[in-house]
């Protein structure tokens, strides 16, 4: 019951809503500024390794991760060399949490031929026609599984970097929801369902196939944004959106 209800409340969001969620994330909204900065396929690489090295943060990500790294390779007075992206990198990890980790991520994935052959690429439409050979090779290089939440996670961020660059009709089909605690918290608490993480994924991967022209990122960014919010917070949040009803009809669901 409650997931028919769930969906209801997600079919009755317009197009464009679901547009404008996607640039209240923090990938979005701090990562724009640099494709002035940088060629699509340097945008392409920031995008996937801010990602993959997306865990065990020093605080939130849109305070303490993507805002800093930002910074960092804004500051990159090299930024048409490969290395030289390399070794921004390297200086901001080096400084995280699980540096360790976060370093040989860093280097694993400069020294592939991904990399390299994506430095490589000045337009975006590649990515829209190759986006699932990308997530083959990522998740083979990186030695994970296909559905870890750093490597579906960077395949998000890539999908985000291709929608600042106005490029919204690809197929994303297939890549899953990134499986972190505020999806977590969300289907556990408020929806009140006990699902192990592949059943998450599953749940997900149902409701995707229900909504059309909406795909992972966009359900990602809305349960990322709103997972963790209180009743009076989801309110507010969908206010903002001029979607205030929106926001009733889904605390009506998640208090039946």
């Amino acid at each position: 019951m409650i997931k028919s209800q769930f969906e209801k409340v997600l079919k009755s969001i317009p197009k464009d809503t679901w547009d404008r969620i996607i640039t209240k994330e923090p990938e979005y909204i701090y990562f724009k500024p640099l494709k002035e900065h940088y060629h699509f396929g340097a945008f392409a690489i920031i995008m996937l390794v801010s990602g993959l090295n997306a865990y065990q943060l020093k605080g939130k990500a849109q305070d303490k991760y993507f805002p800093v790294l930002k910074d960092y390779l804004v500051s990159n007075s090299n930024k048409k060399d490969f290395e030289a992206l390399r070794e921004v990198f390297l200086g901001f990890y080096k400084k995280e949490r699980s540096y360790k980790g976060k370093l040989k991520r860093v280097n694993r994935f400069f020294d592939s031929k991904l990399a390299k052959d994506i430095w490589e690429e000045q337009e975006a439409q590649f990515f829209k026609n190759h986006l699932k050979d990308i997530w083959q090779d990522l998740f083979r290089i990186m030695k994970a599984k296909s559905h870890s939440k750093t490597i579906v996670f960077a395949m998000k961020c890539l999908g985000v970097g291709l929608i600042v660059e106005g490029v919204s009709d690809f197929d994303f089909e297939g890549i899953p929801i990134p499986i972190d605690s505020r999806v977590r918290y969300f289907v556990r608490e408020r929806l009140r369902l006990e699902l192990k993480d592949q059943e998450i994924l599953s749940f997900f991967e149902d409701i995707l196939k229900s909504l059309k022209n909406i795909n992972m990122i966009h359900l990602d960014s809305l349960i990322w944004q709103i997972g963790k919010l209180s009743d009076d917070e989801i309110i507010s949040y969908f206010r903002d959106l001029s979607e205030e009803s929106t926001g009733k009809k889904l605390l009506s669901c998640l208090s039946t």
